[in-house]
């Protein structure tokens, strides 16, 4: 972790106490750049924009701290991927230690805002990370009429200065499925050990040239990272025939982490506002399933009512059947009105 101080060895020496914080450089890709979440606000004298971020509680750590004052000010659930840079401030007697987090998102839920952010009309906005940086790279010019927000410029600057190259170099896009993408499945995932039949991705190709399904490919630096399909009609299940249903949702083991999959998953529910009020999934119940259960559930989807279903059979009560892949859950989200 790189360590930034923005004060004198001088002033040191009238520190009396210290107060930790923690921000979160939330990032994102879209349109193949890396876009960054900030916290904006109107002031009597402009605006301002800084990194969401905050004051550790009593009992709480730099990472809870970071994921909460994520979640209050910006209506962002995130996941911290790493720690990145420690930034100290000096204000009279007070050292402020700011740590940075990269983060990605994983849900949303409500803002919760201090009465003092609410006055000032506290938004959050995504803006591409060459524009944030070049927003606060002006620190310099508000030195003389609003110091204060020099101070919050010249340190929002420092920090993401030293953020990692990887983070923000990678060209991330979502594009249909080429006919190439089967031997580029088949080979990723006899690597990662599994036993894919191919008949099934040659399916899939088909399936898009026909109109029947839609297939989403994720691509990280030209290269095939995931993928996830969409029936335009359910074939089985208690959707078949009604509603749009997300089908085969797999992001390769090299890529897993990065926000791939909920790029995948964007895209995919966009798509199935064309064809339907709602979106539906089937999830399996064992263990192996554990990340996928947790990515729906923050992404609004809700189990339909019907219970586990078994071999392509609604489970009786009491059935005996074997936890494998076979037995899922039913799950769906609505998406009309621009929800979703």
């Amino acid at each position: 972790m790189v360590i930034k101080n923005l004060y004198s060895e001088e002033e040191t020496q009238n520190i009396k106490r210290i107060r930790q914080g923690a921000r979160g450089v939330v990032i994102e890709y879209r349109a193949g750049c890396p876009y960054i979440l900030l916290n904006y606000a109107v002031q009597d004298n402009g605006y301002r924009y800084d990194i969401p971020g905050g004051g550790v509680e009593a009992g709480e750590s730099l990472e809870e701290c970071c994921v909460r004052e994520v979640r209050e000010e910006t209506g962002y659930q995130v996941e911290i991927l790493s720690k990145q840079v420690q930034v100290n401030e000096f204000h009279g007697e007070i050292q402020f230690v700011n740590t940075y987090f990269i983060c990605r998102v994983v849900g949303r839920t409500k803002r919760n805002l201090t009465e003092q952010e609410a006055e000032m009309n506290l938004t959050e906005k995504w803006i591409p990370f060459s524009q944030a940086k070049a927003i606060f790279s002006e620190y310099p010019m508000y030195k003389e009429n609003d110091f204060f927000k020099y101070e919050v410029y010249l340190r929002e600057y420092t920090a993401i200065s030293c953020i990692k190259e990887e983070y923000l170099d990678r060209k991330m896009n979502i594009r249909s499925m080429r006919q190439e993408d089967v031997d580029v499945i088949m080979h990723t995932f006899l690597k990662q050990g599994w036993h894919p039949r191919k008949e099934v991705y040659e399916n899939y190709w088909k399936e898009q040239e026909e109109g029947k399904r839609d297939v989403f490919v994720a691509e990280v630096d030209g290269k095939m990272a995931g993928y996830i399909t969409l029936l335009r009609r359910a074939k089985s299940g208690p959707f078949a025939e009604k509603y749009p249903e997300l089908k085969d949702f797999n992001v390769f083991q090299t890529y897993q982490n990065n926000g791939i999959g909920w790029m995948l998953m964007d895209e995919a529910e966009k798509k199935a506002k064309a064809y339907g009020d709602y979106v539906t999934l089937a999830v399996g119940l064992h263990s192996g399933y554990g990340t996928a259960q947790r990515m729906y559930i923050k992404r609004g989807y809700v189990p339909d009512g019907s219970g586990v279903w078994y071999k392509n059979k609604q489970g009786e009560p009491y059935t005996v059947c074997c936890n494998d892949d076979d037995l899922i859950l039913y799950m769906a989200k609505e998406i009309k009105h621009g929800n979703g």
